[in-house]
């Protein structure tokens, strides 16, 4: 009797807790999203889910960059958080719609994932990023790129950057450039040095 009333108890408690996530999880995330952005980022329209997946409808961001002393803002529609803790599904996938970086770049969707929770090694997490339709500015077009590479948050640097971008296009004063496919690889970016401070081993191939 004394096991199954403890078990019962760890249902109700367990059903309770999963109840205020499910319920209450909107109003914990969009104070935790302001609270660890320092009110960088704001969302709109948070939803969650019975697998504890969060959908954003609308996510601006507004904030200083260190590295260019430049003021970066926009939005993404669409924003999308999913997790999972088992089997080859990523650990963490993040799904951008439309998405705008004022007088910067658009993009028609972005996905952010990272390997397996089994996979990952919290030294230097593997991540990767699928962009569709991405525009800088007027000056260039991608169809498609797929950006891969290591990431370690103690030193802040991207190792193994593996780059490939299918149909680009790109103008240059009267110049005109286009290229089907363009992949390359850098060995490492630090993210505390702009990049046109650094000085990095590269290659590239251009069809």
């Amino acid at each position: 009797m004394t096991i199954l009333r403890a078990f019962l108890y760890l249902v109700c408690i367990v059903s309770i807790g999963w109840s205020i996530l499910v319920f209450g999880g909107p109003l914990l995330i969009k104070r935790f999203i302001s609270v660890y952005s320092d009110g960088a980022l704001i969302p709109f329209g948070i939803t969650g889910s019975p697998r504890l997946d969060v959908s954003i409808s609308r996510l601006e961001f507004d904030f200083q960059n260190e590295l260019s002393g430049r003021h970066i803002e926009g939005f993404s529609r669409a924003t999308k958080i999913e997790w999972s803790f088992f089997g080859e599904k990523p650990f963490l996938e993040l799904k951008l719609g439309p998405s705008v970086v004022k007088d910067y770049a658009t993009a028609k969707s972005v996905k952010l994932y990272t390997p397996s929770f089994q996979k990952i090694d919290w030294q230097n997490i593997a991540l990767s990023a699928n962009i569709e339709t991405l525009n800088l500015n007027s000056y260039s077009k991608m169809n498609f790129i797929n950006l891969t590479g290591n990431i370690s948050l103690e030193s802040k640097k991207i190792s193994n950057l593996n780059i490939y971008a299918e149909k680009f296009t790109a103008t240059n004063g009267s110049s005109d450039f286009s290229a089907n496919s363009v992949a390359g690889e850098i060995k490492e970016l630090d993210l505390k040095v702009p990049v046109s401070k650094q000085l990095f081993s590269s290659t590239f191939a251009v069809k």
